[in-house]
């Protein structure tokens, strides 16, 4: 077990635990609500970058005065 904490290795295999995999297993737990519920409102996030992309291309064809 001390070899566990000390070398970041998993017992009985050649499996090393690192940083860059708790990092990525924390962000990746961390974002999981936030895309079940973009999934769920998919729709509405599709409507609202629909929305975005029309503002930008209107924002950018005005003539200047």
């Amino acid at each position: 077990m001390q070899n566990f904490f000390v070398l970041g290795l998993v017992p009985g295999t050649t499996i090393q635990i690192t940083f860059t995999l708790w990092l990525s297993t924390v962000l990746l737990l961390g974002s999981t609500p936030f895309l079940i519920y973009a999934w769920r409102r998919r729709a509405s996030v599709y409507n609202y970058a629909i929305a975005l992309e029309f503002a930008r291309f209107i924002d950018q064809s005005q003539l200047l005065a």
